[in-house]
């Protein structure tokens, strides 16, 4: 069982393009890598003022929106 889900696409275009089942995100098969892992890391970084943390996401490769790796 497969939890693809393609795009519709036409020419060079078909079979190309998926939706990240986690995020909804338009993901290249051509372009974004899958595998195991995750895709991204957390960052924090502290406020010097207030003492706060704020945590933020980069996203290093698969989904360039949620940094899944298996999108597709």
């Amino acid at each position: 069982m497969t939890r693809r889900i393609p795009v519709f696409g036409t020419g060079t275009h078909a079979g190309k393009y998926f939706k990240c089942r986690h995020c909804g995100f338009t993901c290249d098969s051509e372009r974004d890598r899958t595998g195991d892992g995750v895709g991204y890391t957390v960052v924090y970084e502290a406020d010097s003022y207030t003492g706060d943390y704020n945590y933020s996401q980069q996203v290093s490769s698969g989904c360039p929106q949620c940094g899944s790796r298996a999108y597709k």
